[in-house]
């Protein structure tokens, strides 16, 4: 295998628990509202969120659409009254409260950090949220920095996110750089995209059905220790 000096993680669904955050912060927004937060309204803007992400991804609707957007669609949906704006506002406040890390996500950035790695954050989103759950989690401290879409001013996989990162990280080689992340359609699409290997954190064991090629795959964070890190000179 080959030696990687720099490793680029994702962060929600790879490293932080973004459903956890997510299931909070909506129920405590909508309780704050007075508004009924029940399975069916659930389910509907888990869909209409998962289609608007995606569609984000691919360039096809803005970042403020995604955030705003969707809260008019379910006001409109269920006759709740609120400016979606603020209502919008808030719940990425909330949001930003989530902090909980996926499982064995903290032993395995130890183990990296101690093994010499130069390790970044690559995430779509929004850059106070994201910047304050890692901070809260406190993992931020394994990382030499944090590169968000926001501030890149575009968003995986476009290459010019890739392009904003990559100038910013110093003696980048890029041979030398492996994507780690959850996402086909971001992370191992964009990482085909920008020329770095990558590995699929595949925890829910899906079949890949799209053009991205992800270089090596991996079910859980133990998983990627013990191939990558414990007795192995692969990644240091």
């Amino acid at each position: 295998m080959k030696r990687y000096t720099t490793l680029l993680f994702d962060a929600d669904h790879t490293l932080l628990d973004f459903d956890a955050a997510e299931r909070a912060g909506l129920e405590k927004t909508f309780q704050r509202y007075g508004f009924p937060f029940g399975q069916e309204v659930k389910e509907f803007y888990r869909d209409l969120n998962d289609r608007l992400w995606r569609d984000y991804e691919k360039g096809l609707v803005s970042r403020e659409e995604v955030l705003y957007s969707r809260f008019r669609t379910v006001f409109d949906r269920f006759g709740y009254d609120a400016d979606p704006y603020q209502f919008g506002e808030e719940y990425l406040d909330t949001l930003a409260e989530g902090s909980e890390v996926i499982a064995g996500s903290r032993e395995m950035l130890q183990a990296a950090k101690q093994s010499g790695h130069r390790m970044y954050i690559v995430t779509n989103g929004v850059e106070h949220v994201q910047n304050k759950r890692l901070l809260d989690a406190g993992i931020r401290s394994y990382f030499d920095d944090v590169f968000v879409s926001e501030a890149a001013g575009a968003q995986k996989p476009k290459r010019a996110f890739f392009d904003y990162t990559f100038a910013r990280i110093p003696q980048l080689v890029l041979d030398e750089t492996l994507l780690i992340g959850d996402s086909l359609l971001s992370d191992m699409l964009g990482a085909n995209g920008a020329g770095i290997d990558s590995c699929w954190f595949n925890a829910k064991k899906q079949k890949n059905i799209t053009d991205a090629v992800p270089t090596y795959e991996i079910s859980d964070w133990k998983e990627f220790t013990q191939r990558f890190l414990i007795g192995s000179d692969t990644l240091r």
